[in-house]
């Protein structure tokens, strides 16, 4: 998993839900395991921080449950990560791109209806984050 700037090591919990519809709502939980005491980051999170990624995406990209979820401008997908009073936005993201087809951009990646990998890259005050 790839959650750089905010934190460098995370225990995860995803919720996923979908009622026979394209679209799934989603919520990840993680706490930090490594924080700001050992190595530093923008936001001074510490270990036992608890960090919140939650939103909307369309299930079409999907194949039996493996795929990877692009959050870019070029589709409905939405992302929103919280920790404590910071509030950050898939568009927050270094890597986030509008009309981007290289897949550079956030995305959640799944084999088998299992969350594999979360990439998310911001720096307090770059791309419109908070500072």
């Amino acid at each position: 998993m790839k959650f750089y700037g905010i934190t460098s090591l995370l225990a995860i919990i995803l919720t996923v839900s979908s009622a026979n519809a394209a679209l799934v709502n989603f919520t990840i939980t993680g706490d930090v395991l490594v924080g700001y005491e050992t190595a530093y980051n923008d936001y001074g999170l510490e270990a036992g921080d608890t960090i919140e990624a939650f939103g909307v995406f369309d299930d079409s990209a999907l194949t039996g449950g493996t795929g990877v979820i692009i959050f870019d401008d070029m589709n409905a997908n939405t992302l929103t990560i919280s920790a404590g009073s910071l509030i950050l936005f898939a568009s927050n993201a270094l890597d986030y791109v509008t009309d981007d087809k290289t897949g550079l951009n956030p995305f959640l990646s799944f084999t088998n209806n299992q969350l594999v990998d979360f990439d998310y890259y911001a720096h307090a005050g770059q791309n419109g984050a908070p500072s």
